[in-house]
């Protein structure tokens, strides 16, 4: 745990754009290299907690920390989401990460020339995510937890207007007949 609070710390670093990047690439190998089953849940979510705390500063670090949380969500929704008593934190979770998203996508979007890198990678990320997540054979715990996170994301990017990648949108989007005016 005390690894991870360090680097959790290096992420946000509001001096110096490197160490910021080096705490979440060192914090990404170390998190998803972690077998998920070899800690309790409880560290789980206090690293989860601390990286939804806040936004790194810098809009580099800004998108790999979102795709750190991306791969750290993949990797841990279905395992943690199998045990009751952890949905509430984990909707809490979502909630947190999405804001997050939120954020990338309107910060990404206030840029001179439209959008920017962060709004774009953003979005590349979080449709990924949001299409693995709403896949019947990844929420394996039943309850459809996996499923209702993907859903919470894709409404962050269809605020933006930006769901155009997402596999349900585009299975929504396909027996629509366009008429050109």
């Amino acid at each position: 745990m005390n690894n991870a609070t360090a680097l959790c710390k290096a992420c946000f670093s509001t001096n110096d754009p490197t160490s910021a990047m080096h705490g979440v690439d060192h914090l990404q190998r170390l998190l998803l290299t972690t077998n998920s089953e070899s800690l309790k849940d409880n560290y789980w979510f206090d690293v989860i907690d601390m990286l939804t705390s806040e936004q790194p500063t810098f809009e580099n670090v800004r998108v790999q920390h979102c795709e750190l949380l991306g791969k750290v969500l993949l990797v841990m929704l279905p395992y943690l989401s199998s045990t009751k008593e952890n949905l509430k934190h984990l909707e809490d979770v979502v909630h947190r990460v999405s804001s997050i998203v939120g954020n990338n996508l309107r910060d990404g979007r206030s840029t001179d020339n439209g959008v920017g890198i962060l709004f774009e990678k953003t979005v590349q990320i979080v449709t990924n995510m949001t299409n693995v997540l709403c896949m019947e054979q990844f929420d394996s715990s039943g309850v459809g937890f996996c499923s209702w996170a993907g859903e919470t994301f894709l409404s962050e990017l269809k605020k933006f207007g930006a769901a155009g990648g997402s596999a349900r949108m585009i299975a929504a989007t396909s027996n629509t007949i366009k008429i050109d005016v």
